[in-house]
């Protein structure tokens, strides 16, 4: 069954003034879909009283991808939940560049430098099953969903608890990768103006900011890449779109040779493709 019609126009009449009417019909559908999945339940009080608890976390400001604990990424279904980023459109397009580039590789090793939802290592791992995918973080509550959400569809990860920003460990890590992926935390404190109540208040901040440097995941990843990385290998990483020619220097300033600045749809700088000097 669906949601009763009555309940829906209860629904628009709350959201519609804080959205819009497009936004809200796009809510409403994404929230009956995620909240009941494929098989909806009978329409019961219990149910109405999750539906309507639902709708006013939505008025709260809570993204619905917490409210459901689900997040749609490229061909996958992840949970999602407060220790982990919602992942973004831009990630996906960084997902599906670096999953372009994989396809062409025998064997490939990958490492995903802070996994989150796993959602980037996930995706490589869809399409690319020959490959051998590396994924670390730093967050212990962020692994566990990121190891769900793999052992959900039955993918061989190797997950790690791992400080990237601690050099003691490198040697731990895997030589010979093929690609480096990440999508750091990169936003400085006094971008905190510029960003939605929603995300400062929900999402993990150790996920967002990187503490006094926000350029330092970027330039320990052009460090950690010069002995880790295959001739050929290649850095992908999404960046901040107002700091994308200053993560460029970064790899410039390392020593590689091919750094690659590309848009997003939106048209704003959001990934950056570094590559290694073949031998």
């Amino acid at each position: 069954m669906k949601v009763p019609e009555y309940i829906l126009t209860e629904s628009m009449a709350l959201l519609v003034p804080v959205f819009g009417n497009r936004e809200t019909k796009a809510l409403l559908r994404a929230l009956q879909e995620d909240l009941f999945g494929s098989g909806f339940p009978e329409w019961t009080a219990a149910t109405a009283t999750r539906w309507k608890a639902a709708i006013q976390r939505i008025l709260g400001g809570e993204p619905l991808a917490y409210i459901t604990g689900v997040s749609h990424f490229l061909n996958l279904k992840l949970t999602v939940n407060p220790h982990v980023l919602i992942p973004r459109p831009e990630t996906e397009e960084l997902a599906v560049m670096a999953i372009h580039y994989i396809k062409s590789i025998h064997h490939a090793q990958v490492l995903d430098v802070g996994t989150g939802s796993g959602c980037l290592a996930l995706a490589i791992k869809s399409s690319c099953p020959n490959a051998k995918v590396y994924a670390l973080d730093i967050d212990s509550k962020a692994l566990e969903t990121a190891k769900a959400n793999a052992d959900a569809y039955h993918f061989p990860i190797d997950f790690r608890p791992f400080d990237f920003l601690n050099e003691n460990g490198w040697t731990s890590l895997p030589d010979h990768l093929d690609l480096i992926i990440s999508n750091p935390p990169y936003i400085g404190e006094t971008e905190k103006t510029l960003m939605s109540a929603s995300t400062l208040q929900y999402e993990p901040p150790h996920a967002l900011f990187a503490g006094t440097d926000p350029l330092v995941f970027y330039k320990q990843i052009a460090r950690f890449g010069k002995d880790h990385l295959n001739p050929g290998g290649r850095i992908m990483v999404e960046i901040n779109e107002f700091r994308a020619k200053e993560t460029e220097e970064v790899f410039r300033t390392a020593g590689y040779p091919g750094i690659e600045l590309y848009k997003d749809l939106s048209g704003k700088e959001r990934i950056l493709v570094v590559s290694k000097l073949a031998s």
